[in-house]
C-alpha cells in the first residue's frame, strides 16, 4: 500500500453550543462524560468540519455543554482524490478522519479550559479521547 500525503490547513474554530448549568453540579457525585463526533463538508470551498460535543453530567443531568466545531481545507490535489463515482459524495479516508478528529478534540479541550478559566468548573478537564474506536472505516460525505 502506497503512503499517501494529504495536504490540509486548519482555518477556523467555532463554539457551536456552550452552557455552563451550575444547579446540576454536584460536589460529591460521580462525574460521566459523553462525547460524540460529527462531520461537515462544503465542497466548493474544499472545507471538512469535525464537531466535538462533550457532555459532562451529574446523575443524568448535564452540567457542561460544548460543542466546537473545526475546520479544515484540504489541498485541493487531496481533495480531488476524495471524489467517488457519485460526483454527490465525497469518502474521507478513515486515516485522515481520525487525524482531524485528535485534533479537533484537542482544541475542544482548550475552549473547554479557556471558557471555565476562573470558575469552579475549570477543574473538569476533557480526558484523552481514543478516536480509534470512533472512527472504524472511511467517513462518505
Amino acid at each position: 500500500m502506497m503512503n499517501t500525503t494529504i495536504g490540509f490547513a486548519f482555518k477556523r474554530i467555532s463554539t457551536e453550543q456552550f452552557a455552563l448549568l451550575e444547579e446540576n453540579c454536584k460536589d460529591d457525585a460521580n462525574v460521566e462524560i459523553g462525547t460524540s463526533l460529527g462531520f461537515g463538508l462544503d465542497k466548493e470551498n474544499r472545507i471538512i468540519q469535525v464537531l466535538v460535543k462533550v457532555i459532562f453530567e451529574n446523575e443524568k443531568k448535564p452540567f457542561i455543554i460544548l460543542q466546537v466545531g473545526c475546520f479544515f481545507e484540504i489541498a485541493p490535489e487531496s481533495f480531488a482524490g476524495f471524489k467517488t463515482q457519485e460526483d454527490e459524495k465525497l469518502t474521507i479516508p478513515c486515516g485522515l478522519a481520525k487525524h482531524l478528529s485528535v485534533l479537533a478534540v484537542g482544541t475542544t479541550r482548550g475552549v473547554l479550559h479557556s471558557k471555565t478559566e476562573k470558575t469552579k468548573f475549570n477543574k473538569f478537564l476533557l480526558p484523552t479521547i481514543n478516536v480509534n474506536e470512533m472512527i472504524l472505516e472511511d467517513l462518505v460525505l
